[in-house]
């Protein structure tokens, strides 16, 4: 019963929860993260929206070590149906504060819940100060993993006087060859993605594009280009909302990651000690070192 401070991202936290000989849940702030793992791992079962009884109890009777996934907004109802007699680890605990003010209702569900557990662990590779830490987890002791090496990852301010239009012609550089590999290009908003794949043209085949399911005008498709998977090959170009900001495994060797804020919109603002941190690991096999 404790908070862990991984130290970095990509070590392996969850991969172990889900791997080991005990029955566990791991809950987590997204969907994309649950399919990311269970496409990696069969015998793990996503449990978010939609996913029913019938299902979970199918699961629990044919499955000797259990291992479950959820949503945060899920646990309750998780929680009700299987019971407590499981290690329950709460991924990404920095976004239990992140995100409080406008997910007060999934996590309150798991402040309320967690406690109900015989075994329970906080994970985080973003430590949060004691100062800012939720009251209900103050008290809780806190474990530090120190790592004997680190990869270095060397992170590029770019100032700009047009985000868009310094985008543009790193898109520009990437589809004339003039930048070696692919771009990965985070940014927290939809719109953003729009507006460069309907100015580029791009066809499935040049560009991928990954944001939340539960966005109402962007549900399926944005500007043509369907909302792909983060496990899909990927391509000359790829964008990512902040549902791949945490967890997610991303592949590929040629992968150069560019985070995008801009500054006159409130929801891609970021937090250089949060999200930068997070996105830094994403890709977890590419050969390049820098982030712009």
């Amino acid at each position: 019963k404790v908070l862990i401070n991984k130290g970095k991202v990509g070590c392996g936290g969850t991969t172990v929860a889900l791997t080991d000989n005990r029955d566990t849940i791991v809950c987590v702030p997204f969907v994309n993260l649950i399919k990311n793992k269970c496409k990696q791992n069969k015998e793990v079962l996503g449990v978010y929206s939609g996913v029913t009884v019938d299902k979970i109890n199918e699961y629990i009777e044919t499955h000797k070590i259990k291992k479950i996934m959820c949503t945060y907004d899920q646990l309750p109802r998780l929680a009700g149906i299987v019971g407590y007699n499981y290690f329950l680890l709460v991924d990404e605990l920095h976004l239990l504060f992140l995100q409080y003010i406008f997910r007060d209702t999934a996590i309150r569900g798991v402040l309320n819940e967690y406690k109900n557990f015989k075994d329970w662990a906080f994970l985080t590779a973003t430590p949060i100060e004691s100062e800012f830490m939720l009251d209900e987890l103050k008290d809780i002791p806190v474990y530090n993993i120190e790592w004997e090496s680190k990869r270095e990852i060397t992170v590029e301010a770019v100032k700009c006087d047009s985000v868009k239009s310094t985008i543009a012609s790193i898109i520009e550089k990437f589809l004339n060859n003039e930048i070696e590999g692919n771009a990965h290009i985070f940014v927290n908003s939809v719109k953003f993605i729009a507006t460069k794949i309907k100015y580029f043209d791009f066809e499935e085949t040049q560009c991928r594009a990954i944001w939340s399911k539960n966005n109402k005008e962007y549900k399926n498709s944005c500007a043509g280009i369907p909302n792909s998977d983060t496990l899909s090959k990927p391509k000359k170009i790829n964008f990512y909302t902040s549902t791949c900001f945490e967890g997610c495994d991303l592949y590929d060797e040629d992968g150069k990651i560019f985070i995008v804020s801009e500054g006159s919109k409130a929801q891609t603002n970021y937090d250089i000690f949060t999200s930068i941190r997070q996105i830094a690991g994403r890709i977890r096999n590419t050969q390049y070192r820098n982030i712009e």
